[in-house]
């Protein structure tokens, strides 16, 4: 039987380019590496969800517009990973299974490690099993005009789903970072890993 599921490619996303679709590690690395690091992007989205949410909670001189796009971009890589890792949806993706000082360190960003949180595979499941790409994609632009617009209201200014989105969207970054610390995407056989590591050593050996 063929395998009818549709190839992933750059115009079926806002952001994302080809490269980093073939290859997702190689977007986590540049960016954890070169642009931020996980305790600081934890940090900065705790901020843009609060800002959208409370407009006095806006930092002087924030770069909302770029941490905003950087967000989208790793919602697309996210669903790559998904579509990627053939992951499976969840029927009650908000039920989360944690404990409540993991859950404080996440929210506050305060560990700098993304080792305590549930699986990467877990989590991006949940996320997409909430909301589909497409619908993310609006939560998002509804978040990029409250920034901007004051009146606008972030999700209609509904603290139940607000906590629920910042919920979501600071599991995925951690995620995003467990994935990157770990070198392996979701779900890769263990001896494909252990292959990719002794090459990894060889090259810089040699």
């Amino acid at each position: 039987m063929k395998n009818t599921q549709k190839k992933l490619k750059a115009k079926h996303f806002r952001y994302l380019t080809q490269e980093h679709i073939d290859d997702p590690m190689k977007y986590l690395i540049g960016f954890f590496e070169s642009e931020t690091s996980i305790r600081d992007w934890l940090a900065d989205l705790n901020t843009l969800i609060n800002a959208a949410s409370n407009a006095k909670m806006n930092p002087p001189r924030s770069s909302t517009g770029y941490l905003t796009r950087k967000l989208i971009e790793q919602v697309e890589l996210a669903y790559v990973i998904f579509r990627k890792c053939k992951l499976k949806t969840i029927e009650q993706p908000l039920k989360f299974n944690k404990g409540v000082s993991d859950y404080w360190n996440q929210l506050l960003a305060t560990d700098s490690s993304a080792s305590n949180i549930d699986t990467a595979a877990d989590s991006i499941s949940r996320f997409f099993s909430y909301e589909s790409l497409q619908q993310w994609y609006n939560i998002l632009d509804d978040l990029w005009i409250s920034l901007g617009d004051r009146d606008n209201g972030f999700l209609g200014d509904n603290g139940h789903e607000i906590l629920a989105i910042k919920e979501f969207l600071l599991r995925l970054a951690a995620d995003l970072g467990k994935i990157y610390e770990d070198a392996i995407l979701p779900n890769t056989p263990k001896s494909y890993q252990e292959k990719n590591v002794k090459s990894e050593i060889s090259e810089n050996l040699a």
